[in-house]
């Protein structure tokens, strides 16, 4: 259960970065009511409960309920909407059309300019996010609890079992095991954050 939900952390890092990077370079740079929307859009998981989510997705893809993407699906769409306002903010607070067009000035095209020019002003709110991504990911029951099969078990669902049916010895150790594993990350956090965490936290 443990490499499991190291493995689903992981990977929900990964694909929020892969969507939310592009997606929120595009709702900056659009500006427009729309983009505005989607912005708010993204911010809806937030307000699903858990279960909620959970049986909408098994409902909609019933005929794969059992495999262990269908859980990531459910740790993207709660995570991503954290994932979206780190990287948003982080664009917003300085001008990315003047550096582009430095970089134009320069020879550079679209491409070289995104790669080369905004992702390096975004490399702190990036690391900011995926910690951010995996913690909240990596402690997730709500979503995960029905999505959850014997095969694909995630680690708190295994701590829900070890407090259900061990003893208080075993259950202590797998709670000693879980904040083995979330400390560090929050405490990176914690350091790492800085005003973007605090905009996060006004945000919400």
């Amino acid at each position: 259960a443990m490499v499991f939900s190291l493995f689903i952390a992981t990977l929900s890092v990964i694909v929020c970065i892969a969507v939310g990077l592009p997606a929120a370079y595009g709702i900056v740079r659009s500006g427009t009511p729309l983009a505005r929307l989607l912005e708010e859009v993204t911010l809806l998981p937030l307000s699903i409960p858990g279960i909620a989510m959970s049986i909408g997705l098994i409902q909609a893809y019933a005929l794969v309920r059992g495999q262990w993407w269908l859980i990531l699906c459910g740790h993207f769409l709660y995570t991503i909407p954290f994932m979206m306002r780190v990287l948003v903010g982080a664009l917003r607070s300085f001008d990315t059309q003047r550096l582009k067009l430095a970089a134009q000035s320069m020879g550079a095209n679209r491409s070289q300019q995104l790669w080369f020019v905004i992702v390096p002003n975004l490399r702190h709110s990036i690391v900011v996010g995926a910690l951010l991504v995996f913690a909240i990911s990596w402690g997730e029951f709500n979503v995960s609890y029905l999505l959850n099969t014997p095969l694909h078990q995630t680690y708190p669902a295994a701590l829900y079992a070890t407090y259900t049916a061990n003893s208080f010895a075993v259950s202590s150790a797998a709670t000693t095991i879980f904040l083995a594993v979330i400390l560090p990350a929050l405490l990176a956090l914690q350091w790492l954050g800085g005003r973007e965490f605090t905009r996060l936290e006004q945000a919400a």
